[in-house]
């Protein structure tokens, strides 16, 4: 994200192509009260009647400006912006969603995820988004947590909770796994299972019958 009146470059690219509709994960921003206002500064520089933007980022080292793993912002501008019920974000940078009503009355929640690559056996370093969630989920009350799979209990919990209110959920996130490979069979294909729980597809793979590699250094579709 830019400084000043630079417009970030996924906004100025959310307008070119002419998307009401923009998430990004693994922002690596710390979401505090200065960076928030400045992207919506940008958002408004770009579009009049400006955008609403929802962010997520966990609540440690703040005091670092600049750089804070995972993250997610999901932004909507447009005449959807009208449509617009309630935005809302977990505390650890896990995910959030903005809820929308449609002219017939219909609902839908658009959430925006990311999952963290790491488990207990990388070992991961103290400054990564697994850190940050274990931390919290233990402060929560979970005693021995696994971020990674409890990413996928707790989005579950979400979309049960938007449907008894009318919602129908679409979901996009960096999953960190490839359902259509079984890329991590071992963990138990997590992201396959959340699927089917959930009752969720994937409209990409269903209309081209194909997974192309969302990862510039490897061959895994990890973002859906």
């Amino acid at each position: 994200m830019n400084r000043g009146l630079e417009i970030a470059k996924d906004i100025d690219v959310t307008d070119e192509i002419g998307a009401d509709i923009m998430g990004l994960q693994e922002t690596k921003k710390p979401w505090n009260a200065a960076n928030k206002r400045l992207y919506n500064q940008q958002t408004q520089l770009k579009w009049p009647q400006g955008a609403r933007n929802v962010f997520s980022s966990a609540p440690w080292n703040y005091d670092e400006k600049d750089y804070m793993a995972g993250g997610t912002l999901l932004s909507v501008n447009g005449r959807t912006k009208g449509r617009i019920v309630e935005t809302g974000s977990d505390k650890w940078g896990r995910y959030c969603y903005t809820t929308l009503r449609g002219a017939r009355d219909e609902g839908i929640v658009i959430i925006n995820g990311y999952r963290t690559c790491h488990t207990k056996t990388d070992n991961p370093g103290s400054l990564t988004q697994y850190q940050a969630e274990y931390v919290g989920l233990r402060e929560s009350g979970i005693a021995n947590p696994e971020p990674r799979f409890q990413f996928f209990t707790d989005l579950t919990a979400l979309i049960d909770e938007k449907r008894q209110q009318g919602y129908r959920p679409i979901v996009m996130m960096d999953a960190n796994e490839d359902w259509v490979a079984e890329s991590h069979k071992k963990q138990g294909n997590k992201l396959k299972k959340f699927m089917q729980q959930t009752q969720l597809v994937d409209p990409y793979y269903l209309k081209f019958n194909e997974a192309p590699r969302t990862y510039t250094r490897g061959t895994s579709r990890l973002d859906m």
